[in-house]
């Protein structure tokens, strides 16, 4: 809904589409949570306005990666494991505006639909 807010704390969410899918300028807290084995993404962010404070979480095994945030979406994501997702770690389109901050573990890169355009603010790092 329009406007929501949510907390996910100690979460396990797996073997759904998205783990978690916010959009319509919702408000998400995704903390220390096990999100694996979705078939699209671990957490999906959608639509300016739709914010996240994403911190110390286990994502590993989803089909599309572990982070998406699109159509002007905005969230700081800090120290998660973001390892072995069948696809990008993070994927971000041109028009958001996420903040990545220290210690994102990670085996894949960040994607951006267009790297002269997106702003991404990083300290990530990336194993192997």
């Amino acid at each position: 809904d329009h406007d929501t807010h949510g907390v996910l704390r100690g979460a396990l969410v797996h073997h759904c589409t998205d783990a978690v899918y916010a959009y319509a300028q919702a408000r998400v807290v995704l903390e220390e949570s096990y999100l694996h084995s979705n078939l699209d993404s671990a957490l999906s962010l959608h639509e300016a306005g739709t914010e996240a404070t994403v911190t110390g979480n286990f994502m590993h095994g989803n089909g599309w990666g572990a982070v998406r945030v699109c159509n002007k979406a905005s969230a700081v994501i800090t120290d998660n494991d973001l390892q072995g997702n069948h696809g990008k770690a993070l994927s971000i389109d041109r028009a958001s505006r996420p903040t990545v901050t220290t210690a994102n573990n990670q085996t894949t890169a960040v994607t951006t639909a267009n790297s002269k355009t997106a702003a991404v603010t990083t300290a990530a790092t990336e194993a192997g």
